[in-house]
């Protein structure tokens, strides 16, 4: 009787630390780390420059130097100016000979000296002022001088002559363009349009013959008015 008490008794004692053990809580998980992460620091925007100064080295080969400089008014509108100075020359001979030596020859060189002022403004349609694609009137305002210079000699009779014309120029340009501008800061620059000019022109020649005195008489005053084609191809600094 006393054995099968002990026997139950411990059977229970097991049975209850078996149940215990099943029935018991999985410990609470750690609180979280009060100790913040690193925070990433905010993002910055790429900063705005307002300002372009460009050149054309194309049309350095063709004797005009030019650089324009362009400010932004607002994010769809840019003041624009550009300052072109023109210095070339070119000259044409010919000569004819008969069987032996030379019985003429003739030259003729031409000088073009000038400058031109084009204020103007930039409308931005793509883009922020003043890189995107834009649509830019300008005026114009200049003054040109053309000498020319002629020589004959035929061995034993000499003529020279040359003619030195110059006036102002006032004109009118549109042109439509695109300017993009690297991160580095360096731009390119395309455009094309029409320009329209208005040039009053006064002039004077003078002539000397072997022998002869030197003769000058003023040229008979006119007028240019055409129209042109324009192409823009620059290079420069948006800062």
């Amino acid at each position: 009787m006393k054995r099968s008490l002990l026997v139950a008794a411990l059977s229970l004692a097991l049975s209850s630390e078996v149940f215990a053990q099943e029935g018991a809580a999985a410990p609470p998980p750690p609180p979280p780390s009060s100790t913040p992460g690193p925070v990433p620091p905010p993002a910055v925007a790429a900063e705005h420059r307002t300002k372009l100064i460009s050149v054309q080295p194309i049309a350095w080969i063709f004797g005009v130097y030019g650089i324009g400089f362009e400010v932004a008014i607002t994010n769809r509108l840019s003041f624009v100016s550009g300052l072109n100075f023109y210095a070339f020359s070119f000259m044409t001979s010919q000569s004819q000979a008969a069987g032996g030596p030379t019985t003429f020859s003739t030259s003729t060189t031409v000088n073009v000296l000038g400058g031109l002022v084009q204020p103007g403004i930039a409308w931005f349609l793509v883009g922020r002022a003043p890189t995107g694609l834009w649509l830019s009137p300008k005026v114009e305002f200049g003054y040109i001088s053309v000498g020319t210079s002629s020589n004959f000699n035929n061995g034993t009779f000499m003529n020279a002559s040359s003619t030195t014309t110059s006036g102002f120029v006032l004109g009118m340009q549109g042109m439509v363009g695109y300017t993009h501008a690297f991160d580095i800061g360096l731009a390119i620059q395309l455009g094309v349009g029409l320009g329209w000019n208005y040039t009053p022109l006064s002039s004077s020649s003078s002539s000397t013959s072997t022998g002869g005195p030197v003769v000058t008489q003023p040229g008979t005053p006119f007028s240019f008015l055409g129209s042109f084609g324009r192409v823009s191809v620059g290079i420069g600094w948006n800062f």
